[in-house]
């Protein structure tokens, strides 16, 4: 399991749009929506904050990964 959390720690991030043109990005097994941007900093949330009431959120700089906050609660 532990191994598990390593490796996905450094998956490839995704930038798609869904198909109502939203951007959202992907990453392992996790979607998130954009919610803010400043200048080069794009904060995104967890897909399933509504309906899982998850925290998680992932904060890219210049379209990097640069953090994540919170834990994801679902699978």
């Amino acid at each position: 399991m532990w191994y598990a959390e390593v490796t996905k720690r450094f998956d490839p991030i995704k930038f798609e749009m869904t198909r109502f043109g939203n951007p959202t990005i992907s990453w392992g097994n996790y979607r998130f929506n954009k919610k803010l941007t400043r200048k080069t900093k794009t904060w995104w949330e967890c897909c399933a904050r509504k309906s899982h009431d998850c925290r998680c959120v992932a904060v890219t700089v210049d379209d990097r990964l640069m953090k994540l906050n919170g834990w994801h609660n679902h699978t």
